[in-house]
C-alpha cells in the first residue's frame, strides 16, 4: 500500500521535477529509453550536488551508466530537484532485446557540462543513497520499479598534470582535545582539499570540517575549493593561496573514534593523501596526573596529564630532598589529555624522583624510580 501511494505521489511529483528542459541535451544522446522496465532516482536540491566543491552548474547532464558502459537514463540539472528514469533490459514477445540495466547491476553516474573536456565518471562521481522511508532502496543496484534518493552527489575534475619539479603540499596535523587542526602549506598555491577516499566516497568519521579562511569555499563540507583568479583586480584573489588551516571537530563528544581521508591538490597538480585514525576522548572533568611510565625507568619517562580546560601548566621534577632537578613543561595547554616526556640528564643518579603537576590552582605529585 505504501509503495502504491508513493507511486501515485511520484507520478504527480516527477512532472514538476522534470518540466520542460531549460537546457539542451548535447552529450548523452544515445541512451536506452524504450524498455517498460524502469526505476527512478531522485536527486533533491538539498543534496547540494557539486562540481569541485561548487554548486553543480545548471545545464549539467547526469547519465546513469550500466557496467557495460551503456547510458540507460539521462537528465539535466536545472538547480532544482531532478527525477531521473533508469531503464532496465527487457526481452519483448517477438524476441527483440531492449538494452538497459540488468537486475542487480550496480548504478553509476557520469556528469557532463560544456566546460569539461570529457565526461566525469567512475571514481570522479561520489554518491550516497538515503533510505529514510520504507519505499526507498538502500543499496545502489538496479531493481525494477525501485525508487532511489540521493543524499549526496559530488563530482570532481581530475587534477592537472604535474609539471616540472612540483613538490607535494606539506601538512602538519595537531591533535588536541576533541579537535584536529590541519595546517597546509604549499609554495605553488593550493587548489583543492577533499575529504574523500581514493574512490571519491565521503571519508569523515565523526568529524565536521571548518576553516576561518575566506579563500576556501564548499557546498557539502567534503570538497573545499580555493578562490583564485589570476586576472582579478583584487590582490587577495589574484595571488595563489599558499597557507590555510582547517579544523576537524568531533560531532559526537561521547564517541572517541574518529577517522578521515584528506586529499590535497596544488595548482601544479601534485597530490598528497593523508589517512589518519585517532581516538579523541572527551575532556577530563578534573586536573589529573596519571602514574608515570615506565616505572622503574632507565631512559625516557612519560608524564600523562589531564586538563578539563585550557590552562597554564607547570611540570617539574624534584629529588627526595625537594630540590628541583628539571622543568619538564611551563606554558599553556588546551583541554584534553597530554603526554609530556622527560629524558633525565645523565648527571642524575639512580634513585627515586618526584614529578609535580601544577595547573588550574591544584597540584599533583607522582613518584618514579630511575635506574642506571
Amino acid at each position: 500500500m505504501v509503495r502504491q501511494i508513493y507511486a501515485l505521489l511520484l507520478g504527480l511529483l516527477l512532472p514538476a521535477l522534470w518540466g520542460l528542459p531549460a537546457h539542451a541535451q548535447n552529450h548523452f544522446t544515445s541512451c536506452a529509453t524504450s524498455s517498460s522496465i524502469t526505476a527512478t532516482v531522485i536527486l533533491p536540491a538539498d543534496a547540494a550536488p557539486s562540481l569541485d566543491g561548487q554548486p553543480l552548474p545548471e545545464g549539467t547532464e547526469i547519465a546513469a551508466i550500466t557496467p557495460s558502459g551503456l547510458c540507460a537514463g539521462v537528465g539535466i540539472w536545472d538547480g532544482n530537484s531532478l527525477g531521473l528514469t533508469l531503464y532496465g533490459e527487457e526481452t519483448l514477445p517477438n524476441g527483440t532485446n531492449l538494452p538497459g540495466f540488468g537486475d542487480g547491476e550496480p548504478l553509476r553516474f557520469e556528469v557532463w557540462t560544456d566546460d569539461l573536456d570529457a565526461p566525469l565518471g567512475n571514481e570522479q562521481v561520489a554518491i550516497t543513497f538515503t533510505a529514510d522511508a520504507s519505499y526507498l532502496q538502500n543499496e545502489g543496484t538496479f531493481v525494477p520499479n525501485g525508487i532511489y534518493k540521493l543524499g549526496m552527489f559530488a563530482s570532481t575534475t581530475p587534477p592537472p598534470p604535474v609539471t616540472g619539479n612540483c613538490a607535494v603540499p606539506d601538512i602538519e596535523e595537531t591533535v588536541s582535545g576533541g579537535q584536529i587542526t590541519l595546517s597546509i602549506d604549499d609554495p605553488e598555491g593550493l587548489q583543492t582539499i577533499a575529504f574523500v577516499d581514493p574512490d571519491n566516497k565521503p571519508a569523515l568519521q565523526n568529524l565536521t570540517v571548518s576553516t576561518d579562511s575566506d579563500r576556501l569555499t564548499t557546498t557539502d563540507g567534503l570538497w573545499w575549493s580555493v578562490l583564485f583568479d589570476e586576472n582579478s583586480d583584487d590582490p587577495a584573489l589574484s595571488t595563489p593561496l599558499t597557507h590555510v588551516a582547517l579544523t576537524l571537530t568531533k560531532e559526537d563528544p561521547n564517541d572517541p573514534d574518529v577517522a578521515y581521508f584528506a586529499r590535497v591538490i596544488n595548482t601544479c597538480g601534485a597530490v598528497l593523501d593523508l589517512d589518519p585514525v585517532h581516538q579523541l576522548k572527551a575532556a577530563p572533568e578534573v586536573v589529573a596526573l596519571n602514574p608515570l611510565y615506565p616505572n622503574p625507568a632507565q631512559g625516557e619517562i612519560n608524564v600523562d596529564v589531564e586538563l578539563p580546560e585550557d590552562t597554564h601548566v607547570h611540570v617539574r621534577a624534584y629529588n627526595l630532598l625537594g630540590r628541583p632537578v628539571a622543568t619538564l613543561f611551563d606554558g599553556l595547554k588546551v583541554a584534553g589529555r597530554h603526554t609530556i616526556t622527560w629524558q633525565p640528564a645523565r648527571r642524575l643518579s639512580a634513585g627515586v624522583y618526584l614529578v609535580r603537576l601544577t595547573a588550574a590552582g591544584s597540584s599533583h605529585t607522582r613518584k618514579v624510580t630511575l635506574v642506571r
